[in-house]
């Protein structure tokens, strides 16, 4: 008998989250799936949550119970674009956030969450490097980053 494992996002209907093992948002169920001794893990969110449940559980089968299910963040990135910013810009380090496809995570080589996203940032430009942030423009604002990175969120993308 395979293990099934139920996780559901906070914005699922309360039917959905009464049958879940685990209710929480994406970085939260993420990790849980990480961790989950299970032969099946179905997602009930969106798809980039249940692409990182499969990155970080690849053993598990994951399941998408609404398969088209999408998120602004992902369909508004030009991943052929950003491949090619990438080759252009070689010495750059790209930093995405976690509501991201898995393809764009791939050409990714940091993925920051809401909760560590300004101590990443902070880090890598102590740390002198050259960095790009694809997120949403208004994400300069909601994580309180420092008005120079701001600006560099706000008219940076691909």
């Amino acid at each position: 008998m395979p293990r099934v494992v139920t996780l559901a996002h906070y914005y699922t209907q309360p039917e959905i989250q009464q049958m879940a093992d685990k209710v929480g948002d994406s970085l939260e169920l993420s990790l849980f799936a990480r961790d989950a001794d299970a032969d099946i893990i179905v997602f009930a969110g969106v798809r980039f949550m249940a692409e990182t449940a499969k990155i970080l559980n690849p053993n598990a089968k994951v399941i998408l119970p609404d398969a088209g299910s999408t998120c602004s963040l992902v369909t508004q990135t030009d991943v052929s674009a950003l491949k090619a910013w990438r080759e252009s810009y070689p010495d750059h380090v790209h930093v995405s956030y976690i509501n991201s496809s898995a393809e764009h995570k791939a050409l990714s080589d940091w993925i920051v969450t809401s909760r560590n996203v300004d101590d990443i940032i902070a880090h890598l430009y102590a740390e002198g490097k050259k960095s790009h942030f694809l997120a949403r423009s208004e994400y300069g604002r909601v994580f309180e980053l420092p008005a120079w990175l701001r600006y560099a969120v706000m008219v940076g993308g691909v």
